[in-house]
């Protein structure tokens, strides 16, 4: 199971304080991620022979990956859901094609009917103290087919090590969930899924999402050349870096007794 606090909602609480604060940085960040992440809900459901009339995405932030999954074409119809109104606000201003609601999916009613073709929850769970109790909401208020989730894996053997000396980067960014692929996959299974597909894969920044993560953190000269350090490592170690330090996991999930 996944390891973190288990008690309050900080973790989305400090990424909806973020958008407030910052929405339009927020907004710009999340597409810089957005090309990756849109990837691998193209390549699972391409992979699959998947081709979705209606796709929900939960925790949808400001849109950034459903705009990307609208501009390629990998459904008709797109919904989003998130906890901040800041940021669903945004996503109403920017993409008027895309129907969106804030709403707390383990509190709220959800105003859902339709049964959705696929479910995207993209870097969500490891904000969320309990996200196995989400994962089991999800199936309790949601009609769905297929789900794709994607989180960071940040419990692998070297960041474990850093975080013995300089704590867990991911702490930075609202993370309370820190998961292996065993460690994700059997919180998957253990929810009531079954997985039929993963993708697994290294973010590689680009040098103006580095400037943005600058400004955003305030960070000093030192702090910014070793992030740019840390880039050309990532490329040149990838296959290491991937296994050891840091990657992406995404799996494609049927509820089990489909």
């Amino acid at each position: 199971m996944p390891t973190g606090a288990r008690s309050s909602s900080l973790g989305k609480d400090q990424y909806a304080q973020k958008y407030r604060d910052h929405l339009e940085l927020q907004a710009k960040w999340l597409t810089f991620g957005a090309i990756g992440k849109t990837d691998s809900v193209q390549t699972l459901l391409q992979r699959n022979s998947i081709t979705p009339h209606t796709l929900l995405e939960l925790g949808c932030g400001t849109g950034a990956i459903l705009q990307e999954c609208q501009r390629r074409g990998i459904a008709e119809t797109y919904v989003g859901i998130d906890y901040s109104e800041d940021a669903i606000t945004y996503l109403k201003t920017h993409a008027p094609g895309i129907t969106a609601f804030a709403a707390d999916i383990m509190n709220d009613e959800l105003p859902l009917q339709e049964t959705f073709d696929v479910v995207v929850v993209s870097h969500v769970l490891e904000h969320l103290e309990e996200p196995d109790r989400f994962l089991a909401t999800l199936r309790a208020k949601v009609k769905f087919t297929y789900l794709i989730v994607e989180v960071p894996l940040e419990d692998l053997f070297l960041i474990r090590l850093r975080s013995l000396l300089w704590g867990r980067p991911g702490k930075q960014a609202g993370h309370v969930q820190f998961f292996t692929q065993n460690s994700f996959e059997e919180m998957l299974i253990s929810s009531g899924f079954g997985i039929i597909d993963r993708r697994q894969y290294l973010p590689m920044p680009t040098r103006e999402s580095l400037e943005l993560v600058r400004t955003m953190n305030n960070d000093s000269s030192l702090a910014h050349y070793r992030r740019m350090l840390g880039r050309y490592l990532k490329r040149s170690l990838h296959p290491v870096w991937k296994r050891l330090y840091y990657a992406h996991h995404a799996c494609l999930c049927i509820q089990a007794g489909s």
